[in-house]
């Protein structure tokens, strides 16, 4: 596995864990001015995660949103990288059903009764989140 295949498989991370902050850190990346709608568009789906009316991520919805967020953001990474990235894609596919699937299962574990609150959580998933993606971006 090669660091470019690792920065696809953390890029895809990211956007199972909050959809839209892969591609908004790809963006940035590549000095585009829509990376600043994108990181808005980011920042509000955090927001809209701490609503008890969200859905789960690994409904198919959201999940199909996050594994194509996750496939794209890797895509054009690991083009900018001079990997492969139709590979790169598909690493980034695999890292956001990592993502979505463990954050889910983590956050249902961390937030059972007794042991974190949920929104307590949801924000350090978030800064784990951007951590990750500012990674993936910077390795």
């Amino acid at each position: 596995m090669t660091i470019v295949d690792v920065q696809a498989l953390l890029i895809g991370v990211a956007s199972g864990l909050r959809t839209l902050v892969g591609p908004a850190a790809v963006l940035f990346t590549m000095r585009l001015p829509v990376a600043w709608f994108a990181g808005f568009l980011a920042l509000a789906e955090m927001y809209g995660d701490k609503s008890p009316k969200a859905p789960p991520r690994i409904v198919l919805p959201s999940l199909l949103a996050r594994v194509f967020f996750g496939a794209i953001s890797a895509y054009f990474l690991t083009a900018i990288f001079h990997g492969v990235p139709i590979r790169g894609a598909a690493i980034g596919a695999i890292g956001a059903l990592i993502g979505a699937y463990g954050g889910y299962y983590a956050r249902r574990e961390l937030t059972r009764p007794g042991i974190f609150g949920d929104f307590g959580v949801a924000i350090f998933e978030d800064v784990l989140t951007v951590l990750i993606a500012y990674t993936a971006v910077s390795v």
